[in-house]
């Protein structure tokens, strides 16, 4: 049986942080030895013409990357530059293979991006699975 993957997806309006506080988790776990990967929906989605900025090219690229990562060992994955709609939701949870979403929608501006990643971190516990006892 496959393992359930933590999948985090940061979604929100443009401006509202969403790169900065995946970034922010993303390292923060690293540090701590959690084999977590990261992506952003802006860096994957350019593609062709007719396809530039295609959500549905994004969330395919977001399962191609994701077999690279797991591969490579990660166990958790942060996704970023998701809108906030239930089919970008329902469309990037169905590319990542056994994944358990978590969903994060950032409304705010001004409050310091460090201070996000780490308040949600430690409400939510994320990835409660992979992290040292």
């Amino acid at each position: 049986m496959q393992n359930e993957v933590p999948l985090l997806l940061l979604c929100g309006a443009p401006g509202t942080g969403k790169s900065s506080v995946a970034w922010e988790v993303y390292w923060s776990l690293m540090r701590d030895g959690v084999p977590v990967a990261h992506v952003d929906l802006d860096g994957i989605g350019y593609g062709p013409p007719g396809l530039s900025g295609s959500f549905d090219l994004k969330f395919e690229n977001v399962a191609a990357v994701w077999r690279s990562y797991s591969d490579a060992g990660a166990s958790a994955f942060v996704v970023s530059g998701l809108r906030a709609l239930r089919e970008d939701v329902r469309a990037c949870s169905a590319a990542v293979s056994g994944s358990v979403a978590t969903v994060v929608v950032l409304d705010t501006v001004g409050v310091p991006v460090v201070e996000i990643a780490r308040q949600l971190l430690r409400t939510t516990g994320w990835p409660s699975s992979l992290r040292r006892p």
